[in-house]
């Protein structure tokens, strides 16, 4: 079993970086409810920011991509990360009391197979931005100054913190200083000194943050049961995208696509950031990961099973299982070889 990690991440939180895919350095919440921008300078390097070429600006607010209506960040993502770098997007944008149409061709990262713009959220208008301390890398520098999860980081050298962009954006711009952050454990605040690490310039105290998913509003059980056909939906129609890249040699296999160590990882990673229902949730999407590949009509999957009886089925004949078994077991090889090679990606 494998999938496409990046698909994974998109809808199951923010662990990991969604434009660079490192994980936990201080990521931003790709999932806010907020429709408004920050603009990135770069996407992936050396390549420029597309909208920012194009023209978009801080604090934008997109209404609509290709004419269709987005009400939040999520969805902006949604719209934009399957579309391939092929075709122009119009992205119709609210800046004061203007609508301006821009036309942004995206890029794809190799790595993830993703299309992006070079776009984040605007962090004044995250959606539950917590403080909370979620866990950390190998190697932390805040959690060797003696960090735990759990805490909660209530001021930098005595600046008060409201969100985990109010870190991100404190502790990016002093690579390499001495900071002295304040926390709340167990109703009681603690001070520690931490040196930042330097990252491309930036500096980095290397933990992540909780509640940073989306929360939709509650809704009946037909609604929930209509949602719930739609993300399937979705989901087959990334697989699909995933799949296209691949052929096209587009992605980086080794890099966008995961084996049962990596999913066993992202599953820990979201259920420890999302708790049980991020649990549940990635559970069903790897459920339709597996059904969808099965019904593949690719020898040594049901799906080429199907085909056969609805051959013999219409045709009235029945075909000749002796070779039939020779190219099923030829493909059992090569689906385990596959297996075998996803698998070392995965330890190596």
């Amino acid at each position: 079993m494998f999938v496409f990690t990046k698909t994974m991440e998109i809808k199951a939180g923010s662990v990991k970086d969604p434009y660079t895919g490192k994980s936990l350095i201080e990521p931003y919440n790709s999932m806010t409810n907020s429709n408004q921008i920050a603009v990135v300078k770069n996407i992936y390097q050396p390549l420029d920011s597309p909208a920012k070429k194009a023209g978009l600006k801080n604090n934008d607010e997109i209404i609509r991509i290709d004419n269709e209506a987005v009400s939040n960040f999520q969805m902006i993502l949604e719209k934009i990360s399957t579309s391939g770098d092929k075709k122009e997007k119009i992205i119709t944008v609210k800046r004061g009391s203007r609508i301006i149409d821009f036309r942004i061709k995206p890029i794809i990262n190799p790595d993830t197979g993703q299309s992006r713009i070079g776009i984040i959220p605007n962090p004044d208008w995250a959606y539950h931005a917590s403080t909370k301390i979620a866990g950390f890398p190998d190697d932390s520098p805040a959690q060797k100054a003696g960090l735990k999860t759990g805490d909660r980081i209530i001021q930098i050298n005595n600046k008060k913190i409201n969100s985990c962009f109010d870190i991100v954006k404190y502790i990016s711009a002093r690579p390499g200083e001495l900071l002295s952050i304040s926390i709340e454990r167990d109703n009681k605040k603690l001070s520690f000194p931490v040196k930042t690490i330097n990252i491309k310039g930036k500096g980095r105290i290397q933990a992540s943050f909780k509640n940073m998913i989306y929360i939709s509003k509650s809704k009946n059980i037909l609604f929930a049961v209509f949602d719930g056909f739609k993300e399937a939906n979705d989901t087959i129609k990334k697989i699909i995208y995933g799949l296209k890249l691949m052929v096209t040699g587009k992605i980086n296999m080794k890099k966008a696509i995961a084996g049962p160590v990596k999913i066993v990882n992202i599953i820990g990673e979201v259920t420890k950031t999302g708790g049980i229902l991020m649990f549940f949730y990635i559970t069903a999407f790897i459920s339709i990961y597996l059904g969808f590949f099965n019904l593949l009509p690719i020898p040594a999957l049901d799906g080429s099973y199907i085909i056969i009886f609805l051959f013999e089925m219409i045709f009235r004949t029945k075909l000749n299982y002796k070779y039939i078994l020779v190219i099923q077991n030829i493909f059992l090889f090569i689906i385990i070889g596959l297996m075998l090679w996803v698998t070392s990606n995965d330890i190596i």
